[in-house]
């Protein structure tokens, strides 16, 4: 072989060897990128999920911490806490944590106004993908320190004048349980009056009940009453309770609707609202005049048709003008009525803008 062909086949390979160089060399670039691309997981682990606080008083607020670890190999993330009632809060110090890592979820349940027994969660959301959401439980049973029932008093429609009583009970623990007094916070045309105590069984326990009755005698102006009545045990936790109570007192006269929702209203347009007025004892009576307490700078239009002798329908027609966000007011209503000189109706409609 001549020196000239052999000096090209010396050339050839060593062409052929440079060029499988950087193929080698991009090949293991990429095997080493996509070693550097392989995703690292997050893995949440609790050492418990479950609490149980046993029996526990409606003033007593538990607080338990559940502690989690990070096991798996990428940063851990908390996005989201999510509580099952607003009597339950769950707290976290921070969000983000590493492999190996651990933290606590403090979850807070407020007992007051539970009975019996309880089973709230939090909801933790993370961006483990194999649990993006695990549930953490407190569980118990709440007992109210004294049992009150009911804990409103509605004493409904009641006519001008009427003698109506109602009562609740107050039960507490102890054979020297006692309900020493009852008032009423700011009203004369209540009473109240205590009786007892009588044994009484509650959720299994032995407990002493009193008997509390409120009367109402009527002599409160006509309309809706709200009060509450305070009273105070013997119980060194539940020294003074009180519980609400409301009274609509009603003349002769009912006015349909009592209040008229419109709705909504333009500018420069239009709008009619329109009520009865009946005597519910089918009395006949005379309406002597209307006028309007209205919030707007014209106040609408009043219109009253006889139906009978017994009943009116009182009509009106407004129109809002610029600048009025709301259409609403009072229509008064005068009668010869003896002890019920007027009735009053509200009405109330949005403005909207052209």
């Amino acid at each position: 072989m001549s020196k000239r062909v052999l000096l090209g086949v010396v050339l050839t390979g060593l062409i052929a060897g440079l060029a499988l160089v950087p193929a080698a060399s991009a090949r293991a670039a990429q095997d080493e990128s996509a070693e550097g691309r392989i995703e690292r997981s997050p893995g949440i682990e609790f050492e418990t999920k479950d609490f149980e606080f046993g029996d526990i008083f409606d003033d007593e607020p538990q607080t338990v911490k559940f502690k989690f670890s990070n096991v798996g190999d990428g940063t851990l993330v908390i996005r989201e806490l999510q509580a099952s009632c607003q009597c339950t809060a769950g707290e976290l110090g921070k969000r983000s944590y590493e492999p190996g890592e651990s933290g606590e979820i403090t979850v807070v349940f407020n007992p007051k106004g539970k009975r019996g027994n309880q089973r709230q969660y939090v909801r933790v959301f993370s961006n483990d993908p194999d649990k993006k959401q695990v549930m953490i439980n407190v569980r118990g049973r709440v007992r109210p320190r004294i049992y009150i029932d009911p804990k409103l008093l509605g004493f409904g429609g009641m006519r001008h004048g009427q003698t109506k009583t109602m009562s609740f009970t107050v039960s507490g623990r102890g054979e020297d349980f006692k309900v020493t007094e009852a008032t009423i916070r700011n009203s004369d045309a209540f009473s109240t009056k205590i009786v007892g105590p009588r044994p009484m069984t509650i959720d299994n326990e032995d407990l002493l009940q009193y008997e509390i009755h409120v009367t109402l005698d009527g002599t409160l102006p006509l309309g809706m009453h709200s009060d509450s009545v305070v009273f105070k045990t013997t119980d060194p936790f539940a020294e003074e309770r009180s519980i609400n109570l409301s009274a609509r007192l009603n003349g002769q006269l009912l006015a349909t609707p009592q209040t008229v929702k419109i709705g909504r209203a333009r500018v420069d347009t239009p709008y009619n609202g329109s009520f009865v007025v009946s005597n519910r004892d089918g009395f006949p009576f005379k309406i002597t005049g209307v006028s309007v307490e209205s919030a707007q700078s014209q106040a609408p239009e009043v219109n009253v048709v006889a139906i009978d002798d017994t009943s009116y329908k009182v009509t009106f027609r407004g129109t809002p003008v610029k600048g009025d966000r709301f259409a609403q007011g009072t229509v008064i209503v005068l009668t010869d009525v003896k002890g019920e000189p007027e009735v009053r109706v509200k009405y109330h409609a949005v403005v909207l803008r052209k």
